[in-house]
This record gives structure tokens, C-alpha cells and sequence, in this order.
């Protein structure tokens, strides 16, 4: 008889094998499987975030299109929008929406385009005397602590938007920080009208998740705050920030931040019942 019996233990060595090959992929991979199921024991260990009553996120979701028109807004739509949050009193607004270049939608913004098309002077001049949605939001940012967002780009621009001083104690060792050569931000006249400047930027782990946000990046020789520092900052009242190190920290007027290596916050886990309860449309 041939082939009817097999050796005892014959199918060990492939077993080993696969466990090797299971433990090589294991540590390869430091962005895939061995990362999201840290990262989610860390979801569980921290629990759920606590209920956060003084803050109130005002969504621009379906709704609001559906009653106000398709999306991007009008300078003067976020205008009326900003001062009716202003309204209410918050000690600060956080605006996550890039204002990236000059308004395209208000009469005056039509005017100086079509004057440009067609090379009438007549038509440009007419825009002076035309409703301006950046004049408009400009006016309301002076009367209200808002600030705006920028976003990080691989080129150094002309005329970078100034930032909020940012004081170092120490020698902070922050090797992961974001760097960058440049930003992107509003237009001069938005930028120098609001209170603040933050970074707008978010950064998924490898299951979808967002679990970090920055707090500080680099951009050329500076350091800018990222958005929910600018915000906090504004709330506090404070002029500046301060990074100290022995332990690496950021100062925030009365709040003090741990820094890791690559200065970012980390989230923890929401209830989305909880968001809910807080949001607005």
C-alpha cells in the first residue's frame, strides 16, 4: 500500500511556517493590524470622552444646504451665519472652513470678475458701490474672537499671514513636528480681521479612525498653533503661547498641554449620542 498513511506530525513544519510568516507580517507592518488593534485597546482603556456642555458645534449639514443653497457659501452667507453664533456670546468660534483666496459669489466679487473678462474698467469701478462679502465678513471678524483656519503647503507663499507669538522655554525635543515650507490662508483683509489663525488638519489611522489632531507645526522658521489651540487661546484671553520643556508642555493662557515627540493631541473616543446633543444645524 502506497500513499494510505500518512507521517506522524507531517503537518507541523507548515504550521511553524505560518506562524513564522503571521509574526514577520505582525512586525512589517507597523501602519497596519499591529497599529489599529493598539490603537483601539487604547480606545477601550481610555474610555469614553467626558460630556463637554460649553462647547457647541454649529454643522453646515444637509439641512442647512437644502434651506440656504448648495455649498461653498457666499462670504456674506458666513457673515450672517458668524454674528448670529456672535450672538450668543461664546468667548470664542472656531471657523473649520479654509477661506482660500478672495470671494466669488458676492455682486462686487461678479462685478471685478466680469470688469476683468472683459477688460471694462467701467464694470470693475462698479463693484465699489456693490454689497462685498469679504467686506462683510471682514466687519463681522473684527467685532468677534473667531479664528480662521490655514492649511499647510509644500512651497513658501508671499505675504504668510501673521501668527500669535509663540515663546520657548528651554529646549522642547519635538522631532515629530509637522513641518512645512508654507501656508495657505484667507485673503489679507480676512486674515488681518480675525483674532486668530489655526492649522486645519486631520490625519486617519489605518482603520478610518481619527485619533490625533496637532496642536503645534512648523511652517518655514515658525511655529503656528493648530485650530483648537487658537480657539482655546482666544477663550483664555491669552496674548501668547508658551513651549517649555523638562516635561515638554504647551501653555494656553491658564491651560497647560503635555507635548509628545510630535506634538499632537490625542482623542479620545466619542459617544455619537453626545455629539448630537451638543451640535446645531
Amino acid at each position: 500500500m502506497t500513499g494510505g498513511v500518512g507521517r506522524p506530525g507531517g503537518g507541523a513544519p507548515a504550521g511553524i511556517l505560518a506562524a513564522v510568516l503571521l509574526a514577520l507580517a505582525w512586525a512589517a507592518a507597523p501602519g497596519g493590524l499591529r497599529d489599529v488593534l493598539r490603537e483601539r485597546a487604547l480606545d477601550a482603556l481610555h474610555g469614553p470622552a467626558p460630556a463637554t456642555p460649553d462647547i457647541v458645534v454649529v454643522d453646515i449639514d444637509r439641512a442647512a444646504i437644502a434651506r440656504f443653497g448648495d455649498w461653498p457659501w457666499g462670504r456674506a452667507r458666513l457673515a450672517e451665519l458668524l454674528g448670529a453664533v456672535a450672538a450668543a456670546g461664546p468667548a470664542a468660534i472656531g471657523l473649520d472652513i479654509l477661506l482660500a483666496g478672495p470671494d466669488r459669489f458676492s455682486p462686487a466679487a461678479l462685478a471685478r470678475q466680469l470688469g476683468e473678462a472683459t477688460g471694462r474698467a467701467d464694470l470693475a469701478a462698479l463693484a465699489a458701490a456693490l454689497p462685498d462679502g469679504d467686506a462683510r465678513l471682514a466687519e463681522v471678524l473684527r467685532a468677534t474672537p473667531v479664528a480662521l483656519g490655514f492649511v499647510l503647503e509644500s512651497r513658501p507663499l508671499p505675504d504668510d499671514p501673521p501668527g500669535v507669538p509663540v515663546l520657548v522655554e528651554g529646549a522642547p525635543h519635538l522631532p515629530g513636528l509637522w513641518t512645512a515650507p508654507g501656508l495657505q490662508g484667507p485673503p489679507p483683509t480676512l486674515a488681518a480681521a480675525a483674532a486668530g489663525l489655526g492649522l486645519l488638519a486631520l490625519d486617519a489611522d489605518a482603520d478610518g479612525r481619527i485619533r490625533r489632531v496637532p496642536l503645534l507645526a512648523l511652517v518655514g522658521d515658525a511655529a503656528r498653533p493648530g485650530l483648537a489651540v487658537e480657539a482655546l487661546r482666544l477663550a483664555e484671553g491669552a496674548g501668547a503661547l508658551v513651549i517649555a520643556a523638562d516635561p515638554p508642555r504647551l501653555a494656553i493662557g491658564g491651560v497647560e498641554v503635555p507635548l509628545d515627540g510630535s506634538a499632537m493631541l490625542r482623542l479620545r473616543p466619542g459617544d455619537p449620542a453626545r455629539w448630537a446633543a451638543r451640535t446645531v444645524s
